[in-house]
């Protein structure tokens, strides 16, 4: 038996996709790889954020430490401290030490610190000093945290909090994100503020 006519004979059609389903398939791996490249950003972002607020509590608490540890310089003078400078225009925080005036440690009426010779410890080595990374800055002014041995005592040279201490603020330099800080109670604690 014959079938006659074109219109009865099935085409076969060959294989692959269609130019619609191509479109389709490069628009949508377009959009996943554009949102994924944005929030690859964020994540960037907050992980440098937190990385940042870990060593600044980090250096303060080194301080502390080493108010805590010794009372005489190695090359046996006297101590009168170790303290942190953060330097928000130059995005940088240092361990100094405090060797007071004439030899001697001395401390006014309001407890402010005469800080007599300071020597900067960043030239020591890496545990000594910070620097931020270039897409984090300090929101919080220039500020001085000295800890002054054996307990320590901790002395500010700006004023204090309500609960008699202060909090250091990093954020991303476009402002975006959530900011981090670090606090420094009257008590000598460290720790990062949630």
């Amino acid at each position: 038996m014959a079938i006659f006519g074109s219109s009865t004979l099935l085409k076969k059609s060959a294989p692959g996709f269609t130019l619609v389903e191509m479109v389709v398939t490069i628009g949508i791996t377009s959009l996943l790889l554009m949102s994924m490249s944005i929030s690859g950003a964020s994540i960037k972002r907050e992980f440098t954020l937190s990385k940042s607020q870990e060593e600044l509590r980090s250096l303060i608490t080194y301080a502390r430490f080493l108010s805590i540890a010794t009372l005489a310089d190695p090359q046996g003078g006297l101590v009168c401290g170790y303290g942190v400078h953060i330097v928000p225009g130059e995005d940088r925080a240092y361990i100094f030490r405090d060797v007071g005036i004439d030899e001697g440690c001395a401390f006014d009426a309001l407890f402010n610190p005469l800080i007599g010779e300071t020597t900067d410890l960043s030239s020591v080595g890496s545990l000594y000093f910070m620097t931020l990374d270039p897409l984090v800055e300090f929101v919080s002014g220039e500020q001085k945290i000295l800890f002054v041995p054996p307990d320590p005592t901790v002395v500010f040279d700006s004023e204090a909090g309500g609960d008699g201490g202060i909090i250091i603020t990093i954020r991303a330099r476009d402002g975006s994100g959530t900011p981090r800080q670090v606090g420094v109670l009257a008590s000598g604690m460290v720790s990062i503020v949630r």
